[in-house]
């Protein structure tokens, strides 16, 4: 995979018929990610019809972030939900997964779904492929809590804590 970011010749890449499909996946993956910032309806469009292009390819666990938080950048809640949850179908035991699952919840506050917050945060703990240190103590620090309790407009932290099961 490429470093860096793609500047203004790469990122028209996407554009030229002859020259993009001969660009490996990775490659592909790496310009989605940049242009996806300044024109996330085309590269949802382009992700949405190229998806089995990346199926069982060493960047379909990209694929599946790129799509979910592009979805989000563009406010299609429902969909970046559906994304992160396609993400943790396939690649459960991966940090990844774990971080959807907290951008999930994440989500679903936002939404004012309280309890499938809960669920999908409690679900972090109770999972052997995410149980450790980094996600524990995601759920339960003060920060965390904070940034949920700004999200929903909660003054009083305990609340928070009672959300995130704390």
């Amino acid at each position: 995979v490429p470093e860096g970011t793609p500047d203004a010749y790469i990122l028209g890449l996407i554009q030229n018929e002859e020259v993009w499909p001969q660009i490996g996946i990775a490659g592909k993956l790496w310009i989605l990610k940049e242009y996806a910032k300044s024109k996330p309806e085309e590269v949802i469009r382009y992700l949405e019809e190229s998806k089995v292009e990346y199926m069982n390819t060493d960047t379909e666990l990209g694929v599946h972030g790129l799509m979910a938080k592009t979805y989000q950048q563009l406010g299609r809640v429902r969909d970046a939900i559906d994304a992160y949850k396609t993400l943790i179908k396939h690649f459960a035991a991966s940090d990844e997964a774990g971080e959807a699952a907290i951008m999930i919840g994440r989500l679903e506050i936002e939404e004012g779904n309280y309890k499938e917050a809960r669920e999908e945060l409690e679900m972090i703990l109770h999972r052997n492929e995410w149980r450790g240190q980094r996600h524990g103590d995601l759920v339960k620090s003060k920060s965390f809590q904070k940034r949920i309790a700004k999200m929903v407009g909660v003054e009083n932290l305990e609340n928070v804590e009672f959300i995130v099961g704390g």
